[in-house]
């Protein structure tokens, strides 16, 4: 990139600045407080956006020169327009400038740019500078050739992608592994030592692991010998129970078969007195006949008796078996009521109707002797039957006290076998906590090693090795031209010159090593722009170095546009043709006038 002209109106103390740079390089002189600091503050605020010297939107009204009511600065570049307004704080760009600016401009327009960074910044920096990339492929492959472990590396990667890129991954490793010292402690209630997590173990008993399985099957045994005489109690208490009920039964047996003569005696004379009574109706019937008849039964066997009446003897095979069907019923209705159209003795129908009910009185009777007779004769059968043997109550207490026993026995074997159980649970609790304590250690192993190889002194410092390598010999090959200090970029992001760190050196020093790590910026970013304030913090010898410097990559094309600021005393003359020396004073930048004292001089 080139600039080819800087416009500026009313911005700080620049009132009017038009400078036009048709040389590589342009020395912007004047006293203090003529405006080269707003010059370059303006040719920054272009670019970057930036405002220096107030953090807020509604500060920017101050940024405008005094009487003024807004202020502008546009920088023509060979690519483009930059502009920046006040009071609105807006910024334009035109032609390719719309594309994106280099992410190197601003360490270019502001040399002390790099040296403000924090390391980490730096590093990341100089990986975008020098195209040294930083994808997960590549680092997944470095993390696998240290041995690393894949879960952990895989767990990681992915903050590569983040702003922070290694130091965020370094962080998150290094926080992993102290979540795992934690577990460790949490598992062995100890604190966490690198020698002796290696080979801790929890305390361990002893384990026979005969004796176990002896005591196991000694309590199975007396289990299962208690549960056959626990079967064994049931069924001799279930016998002597039905010893019990059957001595009972054999009781009211005995008791009923002793009165087998009496119900057969009952019997015998119940029967008697039925029969007697039995003979008595049928006696009385006969007598009896009916009463006039009465209702749908007795109309029917008149109409059948004096149908029979009516047919008479008949020789028809026809009639003849109506006769038979007939005759049946007819039959059976006169051995019950009568014959249908005659009159008994009265007297005899009372005394039948008395006498009746104590028939039905008798056949009942009859029928419950006949049912005790029945009940006494199986009860004297079941005297015979074959009966449960007797189970007293010594016997039973001989089971129980062997139950007993037993149980006692099993409570001693059960306790043994628990003691021992105890043991082989508190072996096999130890054994799980030393290999969870290991694995924590693995751990604690795998992630201290993922954030030593992702931390500075890791694979950081293979890559950067790479990215400072060209970054460096530019430093070197400006050291030797200038004569200053060798400025060099360490793998750690310190700053030295001739091995003495940054801040140990004094201004001018310091404004050295800016000015030498701006100028490799630029060229190795290819930006070719580069803007150096107060240039004038250097004594005569110095300023001849750095312009000459200048001069030199300029001819060598590495160098577009530079911009020195200084204050003078007068314009500078007697320059290289690369340079041209303008002078601001009072806000106003007379270009003219200049080259015209130069040229007479």
């Amino acid at each position: 990139m080139k600039i080819d002209g800087i416009h500026i109106r009313n911005i700080l103390g620049a009132r009017r600045v038009d400078i036009t740079t048709d040389t590589p390089i342009t020395l912007i002189g004047g006293f203090n407080g003529a405006a080269k600091s707003s010059i370059q503050e303006s040719v920054r605020m272009a670019f970057t956006g930036e405002t220096l010297r107030v953090g807020l939107k509604k500060e920017y009204p101050t940024m405008v020169s005094e009487g003024a009511k807004s202020g502008t600065v546009f920088v023509k570049t060979d690519r483009g327009t930059a502009g920046f307004a006040l009071p609105a704080g807006s910024q334009t760009f035109e032609g390719d400038l719309t594309l994106g600016l280099p992410e190197a401009l601003p360490f270019v327009l502001n040399a002390q740019g790099f040296a403000q960074l924090r390391q980490d910044e730096r590093r990341n920096f100089l990986f975008a500078l020098t195209g040294c990339s930083v994808t997960e492929d590549r680092v997944r492959k470095l993390l696998k050739e240290a041995a690393c472990d894949p879960d952990c590396i895989e767990a990681t990667l992915p903050l590569l992608k983040s702003i922070t890129g290694f130091a965020a991954a370094a962080k998150f490793a290094a926080e992993r592994s102290t979540e795992s010292r934690g577990a460790w402690r949490g598992v062995t209630g100890e604190s966490y030592g690198s020698k002796k997590s290696e080979y801790w173990a929890a305390e361990k008993p002893a384990v026979d692991a005969d004796a176990l399985r002896e005591a196991e099957e000694k309590r199975d045994d007396i289990e299962k010998r208690m549960r056959s005489a626990q079967q064994q109690l049931g069924a001799l208490q279930q016998q002597a129970s039905a010893y019990i009920k059957q001595k009972e039964a054999l009781a009211a047996a005995k008791k009923l078969a002793d009165d087998l003569p009496r119900a057969q005696n009952k019997l015998a004379t119940d029967e008697t007195n039925f029969d007697e009574i039995e003979a008595r109706v049928v006696e009385l019937r006969s007598k009896a006949g009916t009463a006039p008849r009465v209702g749908l039964l007795h109309e029917m066997a008149s109409a059948v008796e004096y149908a029979l009446d009516a047919i008479g003897d008949v020789s028809s095979p026809g009639l003849a078996t109506v006769v038979t069907q007939l005759k049946g019923p007819y039959e059976a209705y006169v051995s019950q009521h009568g014959e249908p159209r005659t009159v008994g003795d009265p007297e005899a129908r009372d005394r039948l109707a008395d006498l009746l009910p104590g028939l039905e009185t008798m056949r009942r009777a009859v029928e419950n002797s006949r049912r005790d007779v029945t009940n006494a004769e199986a009860a004297k059968a079941k005297l015979f039957e074959q009966r449960e043997p007797e189970v007293n109550e010594s016997t039973l207490e001989v089971a129980r006290n062997n139950i007993d026993a037993l149980s006692v026995s099993y409570k001693a074997a059960e306790q043994r076998m628990m003691q021992l159980q105890t043991q082989a649970n508190q072996a096999k609790e130890a054994d799980e906590r030393t290999a969870a304590a290991a694995d924590h250690h693995r751990r604690v192993c795998a992630w201290s090693q993922i954030a030593e190889q992702l931390g500075p002194e890791g694979i950081p410092a293979q890559l950067l090795a790479q990215a400072l390598r060209p970054f460096n010999n530019a430093l070197r090959h400006s050291a030797i031209a200038t004569d200053w200090r060798q400025v060099t970029i360490n793998a750690d992001m310190t700053i030295t010159a001739d091995g003495r760190a940054y801040n140990l050196h004094c201004e001018s020093e310091r404004w050295r090593i800016d000015a030498m790590i701006a100028e490799a910026i630029s060229t190795i970013s290819g930006v070719g722009i580069l803007m150096l304030d107060r240039m004038d913090v250097l004594d005569s010898a110095g300023r001849a170095q750095l312009v000459i410097w200048l001069a030199k990559r300029a001819h060598e094309g590495k160098i577009n546009t530079a911009l020195l600021f200084a204050t003078l005393k007068q314009p500078a003359a007697g320059l290289p043709k690369e340079v041209k020396s303008v002078w601001v004073e009072n806000g106003h930048l007379e270009e003219e006038d200049i080259q015209g004292e130069q040229a007479a001089a």
